[in-house]
C-alpha cells in the first residue's frame, strides 16, 4: 500500500475527516487508498496531503492538510448534493448524510476557519 505522509511544510491545519461505508465487510488497504486518492482529488489537495490514520477497523480517517479551505468545500459541496461529489460518495457507498453527521464538529471548525475575518 501506497501511504503518504503528509507534509508538514505545507499550509494549513490537518483535518481528519471520517468516510463511514456501508460495506458488509471491512474495506482492504488497496480499497481505502483509493478512497484517499480519489479524496485528495475531490479537495483538489495534493496526494501528499491527505493522509491514511485508521481504516482497517470502520470508518476510515483520513487527515487532510486543509489548503485553501478544501475542507469546508467538501461539507459545503455536500451540503448543496453537488452531483460530482454524491456520484464519488455513492461509488465509495457512503451516505452523505451520514458523512455530514459524522463529521459536523470537523465541518463547523472548517467553516469558522474559512469565514472572512472582520
Amino acid at each position: 500500500m501506497r501511504r503518504l505522509e503528509a507534509s508538514q511544510a505545507h499550509a494549513g491545519p490537518a483535518r481528519t475527516v471520517v468516510i463511514r461505508t456501508e460495506h458488509a465487510t471491512p474495506l482492504g488497504w488497496t480499497d481505502i487508498d483509493a478512497i484517499r486518492a480519489q479524496l485528495a482529488v475531490e479537495l483538489r489537495l495534493d496526494d501528499r496531503d491527505v493522509e491514511i490514520t485508521s481504516g482497517l477497523r470502520h470508518p476510515i480517517a483520513l487527515r487532510c492538510r486543509d489548503r485553501n479551505d478544501a475542507v469546508a468545500n467538501l461539507f459545503a459541496r455536500a451540503r448543496s448534493d453537488d452531483p460530482g461529489l454524491l456520484d464519488r460518495l455513492k461509488r465509495w457507498s457512503v451516505d452523505r448524510d451520514a458523512l455530514l453527521s459524522d463529521n459536523a464538529d470537523v465541518e463547523r471548525a472548517a467553516r469558522a476557519a474559512a469565514a472572512p475575518r472582520t
